[in-house]
């Protein structure tokens, strides 16, 4: 199961190169280890787009097995950063939703709050806490439908001029929310 995983991962990897980008006679390069150009925090993985939903669904040994070897650092990769999708609807694509059931927000209309609305993600960043993961970030990809100007989290639309505010405490909401509820830290 480890292989196959790490396998999926690797055989990736080559498709983000093109052609073009591998020099047929590369130039040679020097590694000066006492010169520090940038810093990594971490390495990580996404839950983001109902992604956490199909490990959350994997029957045990395997499921524990998968994030062992995602997130373990003395059994596996020890990636330490989970990036998530900020639920923005509870109306998203059809085949999503037949996957993962509930895919929604943790606000569907003003002032109603769904704590439960992503459970998979709040799932996804609790066990890999547990195996060592200390940095988790989340990505607003769209408003709420109720704030846009189409009512739709798809097909464009603009955050309506005054949800502004409501937007910024819906974000901060999050982050707070997920703190209290879910004893994680974005």
């Amino acid at each position: 199961m480890k292989r196959t995983i790490l396998a999926l991962v690797l055989l990736g990897t080559p498709a983000l190169l093109s052609q073009n980008a591998i020099a047929a006679d590369p130039a040679p390069a020097t590694v000066k280890m006492n010169e520090v150009r940038q810093e990594i925090q971490g390495f990580g993985a996404s839950g983001a787009f109902r992604q956490a939903a199909k490990i959350m669904y994997f029957p045990e040994p395997q499921r524990s097995e998968v994030m062992d070897t995602l997130f373990s650092p003395t059994k596996g990769a020890g990636l330490s950063i989970i990036r998530n999708i900020i639920g923005d609807s509870v109306l998203t694509l059809k085949r999503d939703v037949q996957m993962a059931g509930n895919c929604g927000t943790i606000e569907p209309e003003e002032g109603k709050w769904d704590w439960s609305a992503d459970a998979d993600q709040v799932w996804l960043m609790q066990e890999a806490k547990k195996r060592g993961c200390t940095t988790f970030i989340s990505a607003a990809w769209s408003s709420p439908a109720w704030m846009k100007t189409n009512n739709s989290v798809i097909n464009g639309g603009n955050l309506k001029k005054d949800k502004y505010r409501a937007y910024a405490e819906y974000l901060a909401e999050y982050v707070n929310g997920y703190k209290k509820h879910h004893d994680l830290d974005i």
